[in-house]
C-alpha cells in the first residue's frame, strides 16, 4: 500500500469516528429535548384539569332546568300557642325551575290558576253566644275575659261550644313561589273572608257567607319561621260585616 493510499485510510477513519461521535451526540440531546421531568408532568395535568374545570364550570353556570307540573297541593302547618294553624296552596299547573346561574342557584315556581286558603284564627263559639279562644294548655278563655277571672275560663268539653275558624282565601291568575326564600308573591289578587263550623281546613267550602270581599293589586307571604306574614297592596275592600276588619 502506497503512503497515499494510508492517508486517504486514515483520513476516512478519522471521518466516519467524528460523524458518529456526532450522531450519538444528536441522538443525546435528542432523548434529553424529548425528556420532561416529573414536575412538569404534574403542572401540564394540572394546567389541563384547571382548564376543563372552568370549561365545566362555566357550562354549569349557564344551566337552566324546568319541570313542568300539575294539580300541586301544598299544605302547611304554623304552630302557635294555642295549637296548629294551616295554610293550603293549590294550582292547577306550574313551571318549576332552576337556575344554578342566580347566585348560589335560586328554584323559582311559576304557578297559574292559584287558590290558598290561610287559617286566620280557631275559636269557639258558646251556647250563649259568646267566643272563646284556645290557650296554651288546652283551656278556653272567653274573648276579651280577664284572665284572673275564673268565670272566663270555659272547659272545652263544655255542651253546646261549636268549633269555628276564621279563613282568608286568595285567588289569582297566576303567582310565583321562590322556595330559597319560602316566599309566596302574586299580582292582581281577589281576597275573601269568611267563617266556618269547625277546625278541619277542608279542599271544598259550601254554602259560606263572606264578611269581606276585595282586590289587591299584590300580595306576598312567607312560609318560613311560625306566622305567615300575609301582606296586601293597594288593597279595596267591600265589608258585609264588622268581623271582615278582623
Amino acid at each position: 500500500m502506497s503512503a497515499i493510499e494510508k492517508t486517504k485510510l486514515v483520513f476516512t477513519r478519522k471521518v466516519v469516528l467524528a460523524s458518529t461521535v456526532l450522531g450519538l451526540l444528536a441522538i443525546l440531546l435528542g432523548i434529553h429535548l424529548a425528556t420532561v421531568d416529573q414536575p412538569d408532568v404534574t403542572e401540564y395535568y394540572e394546567l389541563l384539569a384547571s382548564s376543563q374545570a372552568n370549561r365545566d364550570r362555566a357550562a354549569i353556570a349557564k344551566f337552566t332546568g324546568r319541570q313542568e307540573r300539575k294539580n300541586i297541593r301544598k299544605t302547611i302547618l304554623f304552630s302557635y300557642p294555642e295549637g296548629r294553624r294551616a295554610l293550603r296552596l293549590a294550582s292547577d299547573e306550574s313551571d318549576l325551575v332552576f337556575d344554578i346561574g342566580a347566585g348560589d342557584g335560586e328554584i323559582v315556581e311559576h304557578l297559574r290558576g292559584v287558590t290558598c286558603d290561610m287559617q286566620e284564627e280557631l275559636y269557639y263559639q258558646l251556647s250563649d253566644g259568646r267566643e272563646a279562644l284556645p290557650q296554651d294548655g288546652g283551656r278556653l278563655l272567653v274573648r276579651g275575659g280577664d284572665t284572673n277571672d275564673p268565670s272566663a275560663w270555659i272547659d272545652v268539653a263544655s255542651e253546646g261550644i261549636i268549633p269555628m275558624q276564621r279563613i282568608r282565601h286568595v285567588d289569582a291568575d297566576s303567582a310565583t313561589y321562590y322556595y330559597k326564600r319560602d316566599l309566596f308573591a302574586a299580582e292582581s289578587v281577589s281576597l275573601t273572608r269568611f267563617f266556618v263550623g269547625e277546625h278541619v281546613l277542608s279542599e271544598y267550602w259550601d254554602d259560606v257567607s263572606p264578611t269581606m270581599q276585595g282586590l289587591a293589586r299584590a300580595v306576598q307571604f312567607s312560609m318560613a319561621g311560625n306566622d305567615p306574614s300575609f301582606k296586601a297592596y293597594h288593597l279595596k275592600l267591600t265589608l258585609f260585616s264588622k268581623e271582615g276588619l278582623l
